[in-house]
């Protein structure tokens, strides 16, 4: 099974235009996926070795995930005619021609179903809503095989999560504008092959709004300003200070707590959350990363002070950390490298006691940058 867990998105995208986040997937034995200018690379932090998967031949690297058996590497690339236009090729990880399945502008995420059947990509449509005056993000379910296409979802958040069985998909449904770029609407799950929506809970937030589903699909984590019961009417909302909630899914209960966070993310296990909080001042561009426990967040152990998150202006992009196994993260780090100008971001491996911190970047540009 896929350990995926990360960092998503502008944070995490509520609406966004063809801007993928820095999310970066994890295989079932630690092993991580990189897309950068030289290709698609992968990072094992075990060992330190790090492989070289696909050049830049299909064009720009963007994004990648693990097929969920971990044999197929989901190669999103910059398409090579087109205007914020992205491809999506599956290439075998032991070797083997790349199969295009999909290709649309203004892709903005995507995530393999657990049994590897589909893929739930993202992507904002040409045509502005008429009602909310913008463009309004809707997901398309593509079948890996064969490739054929299907509008599952409109009016939805970028960010999605799948549930265990393969058969739902988690969504944030927006209903309607509260102000500017907040909005409310119901955190749901799609049935995807009848395409029905049915709610958990009511949610308000912006764009950068964040939620994730523990491993066995029974619980949801998210940021934003406010939840409720299915019903509940969140437009009149006065605060708009992101605080962390969680909810049954069986039930809809909701559980708010004082927990200010920009997101949440589970670790494989489901007993930890990765939290993205306030850091100490003022900042645009990053966050205090935390460990809670799941359901207690008044005790945190802090992994790094500083996490860098990047700058997503427009509620696009944006980079996140991600379990390495139930007791190993990575984050992002970035540092002044020539004068305070001239600044690079390193990728750095932390336990979740704060410990056996390691700055894994060198080895990860050493065998990008070395020619064959």
């Amino acid at each position: 099974m896929q350990q995926f867990k990360i960092l998503a998105l502008s944070l995490a995208l509520l609406i966004v235009a063809g801007c993928f986040p820095i999310e970066l997937d994890v295989s079932a034995d630690g092993t991580i996926v990189i897309a950068r200018s030289e290709g698609f690379f992968t990072y094992q932090p075990k060992t330190g070795k790090t492989n070289k998967l696909l050049g830049p031949d299909l064009g720009k690297p963007v994004f990648a995930r693990f097929s969920p058996d971990g044999k197929e590497l989901l190669a999103v690339v910059e398409a090579p005619q087109g205007f914020q236009e992205f491809a999506f090729h599956v290439v075998p990880i032991a070797g083997g021609k790349p199969r295009k399945i999909f290709q649309g502008e203004k892709t903005a995420y995507v995530r393999y179903s657990p049994d590897g059947s589909h893929l739930a990509i993202s992507l904002i449509p040409s045509m502005e809503d008429p009602v909310f005056k913008t463009q309004i993000p809707e997901v398309k379910l593509v079948n890996v095989k064969d490739g054929k296409v299907k509008s599952l979802s409109k009016k939805v958040a970028v960010l999605t999560r799948w549930f265990p069985d393969s058969k739902r998909l988690l969504t944030f449904n927006i209903v309607s504008k509260i102000k500017d770029d907040s909005y409310s609407g119901t955190i749901s799950a799609i049935d995807v092959a009848s395409g029905k929506a049915t709610p958990i809970c009511a949610a308000a937030a912006d764009k950068s709004l964040h939620f994730d589903l523990s491993p066995d699909g029974k619980t949801i984590v998210f940021t934003g300003f406010a939840a409720g019961k299915v019903g509940t009417d969140l437009t009149k909302s006065e605060t708009y200070t992101k605080k962390l909630f969680q909810v049954t899914v069986a039930t809809g209960e909701v559980l708010a707590t004082d927990k200010s966070a920009e997101f949440a993310i589970f670790s494989p296990d489901g007993k930890h959350l990765a939290l993205g909080t306030e850091p100490e001042g003022f900042s645009l561009d990053r966050v205090k990363l935390e460990i809670a426990k799941a359901g207690k967040y008044d005790e945190t152990t802090i992994v790094a002070p500083e996490s860098y998150k990047g700058l997503a202006l427009g509620g696009g992009g944006g980079m996140f950390p991600g379990w390495i196994n139930n007791d190993t993260l990575f984050y992002f780090d970035q540092r002044a490298v020539y004068g305070t100008e001239a600044k690079s971001v390193n990728m750095v491996v932390v336990d979740m006691q704060g410990n056996k911190r390691k700055n894994v970047q060198p080895a990860i540009d050493l065998a990008a940058t070395t020619e064959e």
